[in-house]
């Protein structure tokens, strides 16, 4: 199995290379990630492993929840992520036209 840099402060991947992964040690240097795809699941997971240090997350497409995967709300993350400075939630959003536009959302915990 692959394992993580025990140095590294920025993580951009997919979701499936965490799991991928060895974490049994996750690096305690880690700082910041950035998922393209989450769910539920996976949330809970990184609250695991990385929920004390994160001070950036940025979540991609969300899974929806009859995929399997838990519902999960902006306060939900700040929660699971005490020291959270910046959120940034990227969504997909579908106008009248059926034409799909980017729509981001940032928030900050209080």
């Amino acid at each position: 199995s692959q394992k993580l840099p025990k140095r590294i402060h920025t993580l951009a991947c997919k979701a499936s290379l965490l799991n991928a992964v060895s974490l049994e040690r996750p690096p305690h240097t880690l700082i910041r990630l950035h998922l393209s795809s989450c769910d539920g699941d996976i949330l809970e997971a990184l609250r695991r492993l990385f929920g004390g240090r994160l001070i950036s997350l940025r979540l991609g497409e969300r899974a929806p929840a009859n995929g399997g995967g838990l519902e999960w709300s902006t306060g939900d993350v700040a929660r699971m992520f005490p020291r959270l400075q910046f959120l940034h939630i990227d969504i997909d959003y579908v106008r009248s036209s059926s034409r799909p536009c980017g729509l981001t959302l940032m928030a900050f915990p209080p």
